[in-house]
């Protein structure tokens, strides 16, 4: 991921069934317009998006949370924080790791 940066790291928050993007303020219980579950809470969504390199070429990726968490090792609400705190530096830092260290990435069928 050679030129992945934190800015390729997009937060915002959903509904906690669903998933899907929501109006509500962070940890705020309110019911999804989407699901129509009337106990939903908004929790941080990520999504990264970056382009990996090897030997075949260069391929444009974009994963979501739960991908995003396992990758950097933290957790979306974890990320969230230090993104916008003094701890952005660690994730730079995390990025910056990927710009040199060989990622097995397994990609599948998505809808």
């Amino acid at each position: 991921m050679p030129e992945a940066t934190l800015d390729d790291l997009y937060f915002d928050l959903g509904c906690s069934k669903c998933g899907r993007k929501g109006d509500a303020k962070k940890g705020a219980l309110y019911t999804c317009t989407h699901c129509n579950n009337t106990q939903s809470v908004s929790v941080p969504r990520i999504t990264f998006k970056f382009k990996a390199v090897d030997a075949t070429g260069t391929r444009k990726f974009t994963i979501f949370t739960r991908e995003v968490e396992t990758l950097f090792d933290l957790t979306s609400d974890q990320m969230h924080g230090m993104k916008y705190s003094d701890n952005a530096t660690m994730l730079k830092e995390k990025i910056e790791q990927f710009h040199t260290t060989e990622i097995y990435l397994q990609v599948g069928p998505t809808n």
